[in-house]
């Protein structure tokens, strides 16, 4: 019995190699008859494969083409590539994909295909790289894909492109801590604004994704501190602000799946980070410590960073006392929150007045905006709409100063791109809650319009090349994902089930233009730091960017310069070293 379950096994092996085997090589001739361009490597061979092929390599397909540009597969253009062939070409070349296991690379741009064809896809677990651009593809037949295979780089994606790029930028020290939690969180708001159209755990799964991509970038400072020669590189701040952020994201991840438990879980881990985030001798001293910039701002580079690490752990905090149930421990934490902020503010205000280093128009304006933010944020916990109604009406010229400043020191190269849209969040956020607080939709949506032309405009500069800082930076992907994000939110449906490149053109037809080619990126739904749920959160993303120190400073040189060395000649602008 033993020797004929052995000789059924090795007869179904051989019988499963051989059509596999003869399956791809007779897909590979097809798709060549068909059109198609196909790339093939050779590869060693398992026994029965080279006896069948006759040696010790056999050749696989890793790259097809049906399209003029192949030459983005690195396969030479081809005239009979320039043609787009027909729907029923097209759909009989994906059913063949499915013969070829060690596919690598697909492009279909410009062909006649839909979201039906992509569903033959899924099942290539080799498949990293797909173009689709100039396709029928749908923006919610892009998504499915992306979270079928989110490792499949899609040049027509959104959110996954943004959470690659900002992961290799950061292990490549091109961007700072800060910025790479912005960015991770501006691709979440991609995918929970799709989520409002898919199943009801698709909300859950995105937080998920968020967290998921934070705890890598946690595992790699840790990685990068625990090597002999870059042991400290980044401070314990540091790592504890991306852990706050990934708890932050597990609180929502269990709270949209109805996981209390695990969210109350996941707030107490939190704040536990919080500590760490904001040491408890700076919140107990009344003054900010003296010495340099790093250890007045309690490890920090600065007050900005503090101003936001505040707000991180104050959110975490806020989140782990609701769960709890203990209401006044929320007044407490938002009391504290308070108190803190004047702290930074004073600190500020002299060196403000004076012109001295440290006063930049950017860090004066973000410590007064902040504060009075945070002072609503405390009245409207308290009921107290009156009041709340007041400060905002007194902040609402902060929160314009703070746009314009924003845009200064973004032309002058002081502040990178997330921070300048950090800062012009934050202002219409503030402008937002005034008009909800008085109950006039009508100029609320007033507010929201006028920031989703702000986003337009960014993303007319991408396209156009033109949207690169001082420090190289290229966020081509960034506004293209806060563009894509603020077209859903106007359009919802209809754009969801529209062709994905709808996301380029505007209302009237007119192309909003193509990304670059060295990028080849690619109801209402509120901003992921506004997102309902039972946890009082600040108007605007709570895990915003602290910019943290030169761009493309080597690795053991980040966060290292010492503001008080700094030369200014202007109370508006600094070096960016904040």
């Amino acid at each position: 019995m033993l020797l004929l379950m052995t000789a059924v096994a090795i007869y179904l092996g051989a019988r499963a190699t051989y059509q596999k085997f003869y399956g791809e090589q007779a897909a590979i001739r097809r798709l060549k008859e068909l059109g198609a361009e196909v790339v093939t490597e050779a590869m060693p061979a398992s026994w029965l494969e080279g006896l069948l092929a006759g040696g010790e390599k056999v050749e696989h397909a890793v790259a097809v083409a049906l399209d003029a540009e192949a030459s983005l597969l690195g396969i030479p253009p081809m005239p009979g590539l320039r043609a787009p062939k027909t729907s029923e070409v097209c759909e009989e070349t994906c059913l063949l994909l499915e013969r070829l296991p060690n596919l690598r690379k697909l492009s279909l741009m410009g062909q006649p295909i839909g979201d039906r064809e992509l569903r033959h896809l899924s099942t290539l677990r080799n498949l990293n790289t797909v173009i689709l651009a100039g396709t029928q593809v749908t923006i919610g037949g892009v998504e499915k894909l992306a979270d079928a295979c989110p490792d499949i780089d899609i040049d027509v994606g959104v959110a996954e492109p943004l959470y690659r790029e900002t992961q290799r930028m950061f292990e490549a020290n091109i961007l700072g801590y800060g910025q790479a939690v912005y960015r991770f969180q501006k691709a979440a708001e991609w995918k929970l604004a799709c989520a409002s159209f898919k199943s009801e755990d698709a909300k859950a799964a995105a937080y998920e994704q968020l967290a998921s991509c934070l705890e890598r970038l946690g595992t790699y400072q840790k990685r990068v501190n625990a090597a002999p020669r870059t042991a400290g590189t980044y401070r314990p701040q540091e790592i504890a602000y991306v852990q706050c952020a990934m708890w932050q994201a597990r609180v929502r991840s269990g709270l949209a799946e109805g996981r209390r438990r695990e969210a109350l879980r996941a707030s107490k881990a939190g704040a536990q980070e919080a500590l760490r985030l904001i040491p408890p001798a700076w919140r107990k001293s009344p003054a900010v410590p003296t010495g340099g910039a790093v250890a007045q701002w309690g490890g920090l580079r600065g007050p900005v960073p503090m101003i936001l690490a505040l707000e991180m752990s104050t959110n975490i905090e806020v989140a782990r006392a609701e769960l709890s149930g203990d209401r006044d421990a929320v007044v407490d934490v938002l009391q504290s929150y308070v108190s803190n902020l004047e702290k930074v503010r004073r600190h500020i205000e002299p060196l403000y007045n004076q012109a001295l280093p440290g006063g930049a128009g950017q860090k004066w304006i973000a410590a007064k905006a902040w504060l009075q933010d945070a002072r609503a944020r405390l009245a409207r916990r308290l009921g107290n709409r009156d009041r709340e109604v007041r400060i905002l009406s007194e902040a609402e010229a902060d929160a314009t100063h703070m746009r314009e400043i924003a845009e200064a020191a973004y032309q002058c190269g002081v502040v990178t791109l997330d921070l300048r849209l950090t800062l012009h969040e934050k202002a219409n956020a503030m402008e937002a809650s005034l008009r909800r607080a008085l109950g006039d939709e009508t100029a609320e949506d007033e507010v929201r319009q006028r920031h989703a032309g702000f986003i337009e405009t960014l993303w007319h500069k991408a396209y156009a090349g033109v949207l690169f800082d001082a420090w190289s930076h290229d966020d081509v992907h960034l506004a293209r994902c806060l563009h894509a994000t603020e077209r859903l939110r106007r359009r919802g449906r209809e754009l969801y089930e529209s062709p994905v490149a709808e996301i380029e053109y505007d209302y009237n037809g007119t192309l909003t233009g193509s990304p670059p080619a060295r990028g080849r990126v690619s109801g209402s739904v509120p901003p992921l730091g506004n997102d309902a749920m039972p946890i009082e959160i600040t108007g605007h993303s709570p895990t915003a960017l602290p910019v943290d120190g030169p761009a493309l400073a080597p690795l053991g040189e980040v966060g290292t310069v010492d503001e008080t060395q700094i030369e200014t000649t202007s109370p508006l602008l600094t070096p960016r070293h904040e």
